[in-house]
């Protein structure tokens, strides 16, 4: 069997000439899923490598796709599972960490997630402490015009599919940049308390 071969053009019917059983088939790696998963309560990285072997297996037999090619596939599938997909799931994970361990922000719900996230990152300040907020509101407008423009830039010189991921790393770098030279501050906070960091100025 060949490593490299001409570009693979996909047989929609090959399982005996019949679409409904192509379908079957190009279902089962699916259908195994979900019953190791629900039925027999299999561990979910076990379940993913069955399934994957089974879709290689039908890839390289049922389908004839070239070996190198089916490799390929499987190579892009895991950098594409592994970059957008675990990124947002990581960083769910981490907001809703941040959110828990930040006080008062569970008597707020969601909508306080984005200021939790901004207010949170400066050490001199308790974002929950009083009411109103202190004002994050440059940083907000930092954070939205570099990711509007990470994505324009990636999405028009780069490629579609790291549009998210790219403007997010370039918002999260600007931000914690930004913050190393100025921190939103509570006024009556900012008004009594000297500055400790001369380089930091508050946003009063």
């Amino acid at each position: 069997m060949k490593l490299v071969d001409a570009p693979f053009q996909q047989i929609i019917d090959p399982i005996a000439g019949s679409l409904v059983f192509s379908a079957i088939c190009a279902a089962l790696p699916l259908i195994l899923l979900f019953v190791l998963l629900g039925v027999f309560k299999v561990k979910a990285h076990k379940v993913a490598l069955v399934s994957l072997l089974l879709s290689i297996v039908l890839a390289l037999v049922g389908w004839q796709m070239p070996l190198g090619q089916t490799l390929s596939a499987v190579g892009a599938g895991a950098v594409y599972g592994m970059i957008p997909i675990l990124w947002i799931l990581i960083n769910a994970l981490w907001i809703f960490k941040l959110t828990v361990a930040t006080p008062g922000s569970r008597c707020l719900g969601a909508p306080s997630v984005p200021l939790v996230m901004t207010c949170g990152s400066c050490r001199s300040l308790s974002p929950f402490a009083s009411a109103p907020f202190s004002r994050p509101w440059p940083v907000a407008v930092v954070a939205g015009a570099v990711f509007a423009v990470a994505q324009f830039l990636t999405s028009n010189f780069l490629a579609v599919e790291l549009v998210d991921v790219i403007a997010a790393l370039a918002t999260i770098a600007a931000v914690l940049v930004m913050l190393r030279f100025w921190q939103p501050c509570e006024t009556n906070r900012c008004r009594r308390q000297p500055r400790m960091h001369p380089r930091i100025t508050c946003g009063c």
